[in-house]
């Protein structure tokens, strides 16, 4: 009897210790299978899948189809930044923290990322307060720096300065308020530059944000490693901080930009992936210049183990046919003659037609 009793208090409390995450798609556009993932550095860990319900809601006389899908994690689930993905065909995704409580919350898949609520979760609900708190306080800065451009007055830059301190003991406030979580990392690396004084022009202005955009980002911090936070900051500060109109400016600030961000890294696996993503992304825009430099400078210089052969071999390939290289040679039968395309050299340009059949 002593042992039956042991046995259903050890059953209850395992149980008990199980993990939910419901999420909630509303509307959704039938939705079938939701897939769970852990993010680890810049690749995704398959945990489970689950099916997702879709079925038919009334409320206020409108009728909306809504999709619901649960997983549960077991008691030793991981700590970390999850993904579950929603759409296959599209790869749309939703991302979120879990730190050993039930994550619950509901989002509209047109806009996930800016209309998703979280009923459940500490940890989530923090953070989320944190960067609308953060956004408000952010958008009055920039709306006074803009004002003070446009016309320049000592009542603005006395405005200016005191909307640069609110926004600092906002993100005291909540650095305070979430220590001891895992949300804690995420909120001290969000921490943005501000420029105690409103600046003069607004290249002063872009380059303060510039030098300063890594401040509070440790590139050995494990939990910002495994999220897709360092990926963003990277993306964000490589192609959306350094713009220019003229193509020449705009290599500079693209090489400089990448140079800058590999030289923080120290973590070799992380270095390599991060180059591969910035190799792919430069491949996407056939800009061929900024990939040699990135293959020639950073990830041939890695160890032969963090090189990815398989990887170098289908960019290498994607490049050759780019718009402004030199094209691969091949040869064809012509009158019952070989000719080469290396061989032409009657005129200056070739239009090749393939056809299929």
């Amino acid at each position: 009897m002593r042992r039956l009793l042991l046995l259903v208090v050890l059953t209850s409390t395992f149980v008990q210790a199980q993990y939910t995450v419901k999420g909630t798609i509303q509307p959704t556009k039938k939705y079938r299978w939701a897939l769970l993932y852990k993010i680890e550095g810049t690749k995704e860990r398959f945990i489970e899948n689950s099916e997702i319900n879709n079925q038919l809601l009334t409320t206020n006389g409108t009728t909306l189809t809504i999709g619901t899908f649960e997983f549960q994690l077991p008691a030793n689930a991981e700590s970390g930044a999850y993904r579950i993905t929603y759409d296959l065909k599209k790869n749309s995704y939703i991302d979120f923290l879990f730190n050993k409580e039930d994550v619950e919350f509901s989002f509209n898949p047109k806009d996930a990322e800016s209309t998703i609520r979280y009923t459940k979760s500490k940890e989530n609900q923090l953070y989320m307060q944190f960067l609308g708190d953060l956004s408000v306080a952010q958008y009055t800065i920039d709306s006074l720096q803009v004002a003070y451009l446009k016309a320049p007055s000592e009542t603005v830059e006395a405005s200016y300065k005191k909307a640069v301190e609110e926004i600092q003991e906002i993100q005291y406030a909540y650095n305070e308020s979430s220590k001891g979580r895992l949300v804690h990392h995420f909120i001290k690396a969000t921490d943005r530059y501000n420029a105690p004084t409103v600046a003069k022009n607004p290249q002063e202005y872009v380059q303060g944000i510039v030098d300063h955009f890594f401040d509070h980002i440790d590139f050995t911090n494990t939990h910002l490693y495994n999220s897709s936070f360092l990926v963003d900051r990277v993306k964000d500060y490589v192609f959306y901080m350094n713009y220019s109109q003229d193509p020449d400016q705009q290599q500079h600030y693209y090489l400089k930009a990448t140079n800058s961000v590999i030289a923080k890294i120290n973590d070799l696996p992380f270095k390599a992936a991060i180059i591969e993503f910035l190799i792919t992304e430069f491949a996407r825009s056939n800009n061929s210049a900024l990939v040699d430099h990135l293959f020639a400078n950073h990830y041939n210089t890695l160890p032969v183990e963090q090189q990815n052969a398989e990887f170098k071999k289908q960019i290498n390939a994607a490049m050759a046919i780019a718009i402004g290289e030199i094209a691969p040679d091949f040869s064809w039968t012509e009158n019952g003659n070989q000719v080469a395309l290396s061989e032409l050299n009657d005129g200056t340009s070739y239009l090749l037609i393939f056809y299929s059949t």
